[in-house]
């Protein structure tokens, strides 16, 4: 009886799951577990940057426990009930870095000289923003207390086309200005002309809260009829 062989099948590994499926079982990850599974391969990394994340519980960002450590940050998780302990997070940025804002996983931050960047804690990917110029540029010369709040209207780790929108103090008011990725300066938006204590991104629109308790909504794509220079 003659010897009957099988062809050898090929076998296969978790980096050949196809990317359809991948992308599926990405989006119904939490956060922490798409961070591991970045790890696993440079098929699964280069998937964890594109896949939509699904919703998230914001994590709350902690200073150190440990007195005088300022270069630790501690991140606490309320889904998991765990706080997460990053060092060296700010490294090349000074001391006295300022968080004025957070959106999409991003930081905005003031380094030691209130230079502006977008900061990943985790991926520890840095974008320099343009410095303040014109009206703004005064605000290089105060303290980074009169920037009150900084947000993000779109993830830069997945659009190219991201606004960042912040609250600044001048002039005893509190102004809107937005930088949009390709510009070279800061720019005033056009017709904010009240005083503002607060601002949110929603459904791709940009909410923004007066003192006189007023809520303006602009569009989020900034187009030339708003700018300012």
């Amino acid at each position: 009886m003659p010897n009957m062989t099988h062809p050898h099948k090929k076998r296969r590994t978790i980096s050949d799951l196809p990317t359809e499926v991948l992308d599926i079982i990405l989006t119904k990850l939490p956060f922490v577990d798409t961070i591991r599974s970045s790890a696993v391969c440079s098929s699964w990394n280069s998937a964890t940057t594109q896949a939509p994340l699904c919703p998230q519980t914001p994590w709350l960002m902690l200073p150190s426990d440990q007195e005088h450590d300022f270069t630790t940050c501690r991140f606490f998780n309320l889904a998991e009930n765990k706080i997460y302990k990053m060092k060296n997070v700010f490294e090349g940025l000074g001391y006295d870095v300022w968080c004025v804002g957070s959106s999409h996983g991003w930081l905005v931050i003031l380094d030691d000289e209130a230079n502006p960047h977008l900061f990943n804690p985790f991926s520890r990917v840095q974008i320099q923003l343009p410095l303040f110029t014109n009206e703004l540029a005064n605000v290089n010369n105060l303290r980074k207390s009169f920037i009150t709040k900084a947000i993000l209207l779109a993830d830069p780790s997945r659009s190219n086309d991201f606004v960042v929108v912040m609250i600044y103090d001048y002039d005893f008011a509190s102004r809107l200005a937005f930088y949009k990725q390709g510009d070279k300066t800061w720019t005033k938006l056009v017709g904010a002309n009240q005083d503002y204590c607060d601002i949110i991104c929603h459904d791709n629109q940009l909410y923004a809260l007066a003192d006189n308790r007023s809520v303006e909504v602009w569009i989020s794509k900034f187009s030339d009829e708003n700018h300012e220079h």
